[in-house]
Parts: structure tokens; sequence; C-alpha cells
């Protein structure tokens, strides 16, 4: 009596599978396991989440970094201030006017702190890219038989080798920018405490 059907048991009434069909109108989908097309193959999930780790890693480092850059004395308030930015667009905003208040009263603070600006900008670059692979909706075009994603304002081919370029460049951005951090930092703490 209303019980849902077993899938287990194949002679079990089972629900309509029209929409992982692929003979769906639209021909748009679920996987189908009877054609050999899933949502999304191994590979591309592996690039997406390698595409999501390089930029963890730039996340990362703005959080290890703000601390020494806002120079509070207390390092659980510049804690509490790297940990309340969770969204890393607006983390990467907040630490851009961060350094432009910084550079204000530190003038002779002007080239180190440009350098930053500019890696952050391909920070926040990348976060977007990040973001609309992330939070896309894959599927199946069957008529096509091509592994799609749904973007926030467009829809593309799932294409493992851009994905894994776009993590790499991500990664390759993480050398520059801990390098001028760095310098930024070690500028900073000699100006504030004269080391």
């Amino acid at each position: 009596f209303g019980l849902p059907p077993d899938s287990r048991n194949p002679s079990s009434p089972q629900p309509s599978r029209l929409l992982d069909s692929p003979h769906h109108h639209a021909d748009v989908g679920l996987a189908d396991e009877k054609s050999g097309l899933g949502m999304l193959t191994q590979n591309q999930y592996e690039a997406i989440g390698r595409l999501a780790l390089a930029f963890n890693e730039i996340d990362q480092m703005l959080d290890m970094y703000l601390p020494d850059i806002l120079g509070n004395p207390e390092p659980t308030v510049a804690f509490f201030v790297a940990e309340s930015q969770n969204f890393a667009a607006r983390k990467i905003d907040f630490f851009k006017n961060l350094l432009k208040a910084i550079l204000r009263d530190r003038p002779t603070a002007q080239a180190e702190i440009l350098t930053v600006l500019a890696l952050l900008d391909k920070a926040k670059a990348f976060s977007g890219q990040r973001n609309d692979y992330i939070h896309a909706f894959a599927f199946v075009d069957w008529k096509a038989r091509k592994q799609n994603l749904r973007m926030k304002n467009r829809v593309v081919e799932c294409n493992e080798e851009e994905i894994m370029t776009l993590a790499f460049e991500m990664s390759e951005l993480t050398v520059p920018l801990s390098h001028a951090l760095y310098e930024l930092k070690m500028l900073l703490i000699k100006l504030r405490y004269g080391a």
C-alpha cells in the first residue's frame, strides 16, 4: 500500500525514468546506465576537484598573511577578521581595500602594495571562474552525446583539459602571490616596528 518501489527487485514497479532517458523530449537529462554516458567522467570530476583545491591554496594564503598585514597586536582579533571573510571574492575585496587603506598611511610601501593588488586582481578573476565550475549543474546533451555544464549565464561542454589548465594557472599564481605577500609583510613589520 503506498510503499516505495524496491529498486533491488526487478519485478517491483519502477518509477518513470523519463528525465533519465536518452529519449527525453528535450534531448537532455541525467545519466543513463544503458548508454554508458554519465553526467561527468571520472577525469572531469577530477579536473573540477583539482580546480577547487588549487583555488583553496590562494584562499588559505590570504588567511595566513592577513593577520600580519592587518598588524593587529591581538592575534585572535586578526584571525577572527580573517575567518569572518568566508567567501573568496569578498575576502579578496576586503584584502584589497585593506591594502589601499594601508597605502594611504604608508606611501613608502606603494610598490609592494601595487604588486599584491595586481596579483589579487588575477585571484579574483580565478575566483569567478572557480565558482562557475563548482556551482555548475552537470547534464548530458543526448543529441550531441556530450557532458555539459550549465553555469549561471551559459552552457559549456565539460572540457577537462581546459579545467586542468585553469587549475594549473591558479597553482602558478600562488608562487608570486606568496612571495609578494611575504615581501609586503616584512616591509610593514619594518615600517611599523623599526625592525
